[in-house]
């Protein structure tokens, strides 16, 4: 059974976060749930992010990547994973009818689960059915009849845990590699490939292979996520100790380098972020405008 870590419950609006079930650890690091009847935000910056995740659109409406100047480079999508990225992402969401479940991958699974190394889509969204063809619809049609949250989520990870069994485990020295690369105050790669015998371009391949970025590259972003979470688990924003506490050398190291990948400060994110998900900012707000036949 998946346990709730999180619910909001308003007229309208639903939104919930599942830790992953013990026999989903390992491929999963959370889940979570939206439902609403209403949105104000048309467009959604979603922050630069060292991991992999998949979301499942079961409202009417589908959501659309868009460029710099807000005009869609894809079509509405229904599934789709968003790969690694090291830049800010920008989405055009639904104003009425959200209904979305969405997952994040553990690190390094990628290859076994999707069935591609991580790297080939950093910096990607790509549509779920390239990867796992036409069983993405019959999945969708059960996660739609399902109706629950929690079963929804019961659903995917059944999913992920057949496909794994399919694949085979991730390898036991990748993983290594993986648990050691996110480590917040994580040895270097030399150490690294000390520790587990490999050579030093052997951990740089293992690392764009499973979790899609150069060490150095995944653990920037990696501790950018890191604040990301402090500041959605805190009332209370002692930058200092969130630097020291997310791997940075002092305080204004953590501010540069937040600002420099987001765009934002970390008391900016703070202040603007969105109530739902993390790493998500408000990028173009809309009126309530919509049509009153939810």
């Amino acid at each position: 059974m998946t346990q709730i870590i999180h619910r909001v419950i308003e007229p309208g609006f639903r939104y919930q976060i599942n830790r992953p079930s013990v026999t989903a650890d390992g491929l999963v690091s959370r889940a979570w749930a939206i439902t609403a009847a209403r949105c104000t935000i048309a467009i959604e910056a979603k922050l630069p992010d060292s991991g992999i995740e998949i979301y499942f659109n079961l409202g009417p409406n589908g959501r659309s990547l868009l460029d710099s100047s807000n005009r869609p480079v894809t079509g509405h999508r229904k599934a789709w994973v968003i790969g690694p990225h090291s830049d800010v992402l920008r989405f055009a969401k639904e104003l009425v009818d959200c209904d979305i479940v969405a997952i994040r991958l553990a690190p390094g699974t990628a290859p076994s689960l999707l069935g591609v190394p991580a790297a080939e889509i950093r910096d990607e969204v790509v549509d779920l059915d390239l990867f796992w063809g036409a069983f993405v619809g019959q999945l969708m049609d059960s996660l739609y009849e399902a109706r629950d949250i929690s079963t929804r989520l019961r659903l995917i990870e059944r999913t992920l845990i057949q496909r794994m069994m399919r694949r085979g485990a991730v390898d036991r020295t990748a993983g290594a590699v993986c648990g050691a690369l996110c480590e917040l105050h994580g040895q270097s790669v030399e150490r690294i490939a000390t520790q587990y015998g490999l050579t030093h371009r052997r951990v740089i391949s293992l690392a764009r292979e499973y979790v899609g970025f150069s060490p150095a590259s995944f653990r920037r972003v990696h501790r950018l996520r890191a604040v990301v979470s402090h500041i959605h688990s805190r009332d209370d924003y002692r930058w200092a100790r969130i630097a020291a506490e997310a791997g940075y050398s002092d305080q204004p190291h953590l501010i540069h380098d937040f600002r420099d990948l987001s765009g934002f400060t970390p008391a900016e994110y703070a202040a603007n972020r969105s109530s739902v998900g993390e790493g998500f900012v408000p990028h173009l707000r809309v009126a309530r405008t919509a049509p009153d036949h939810a």
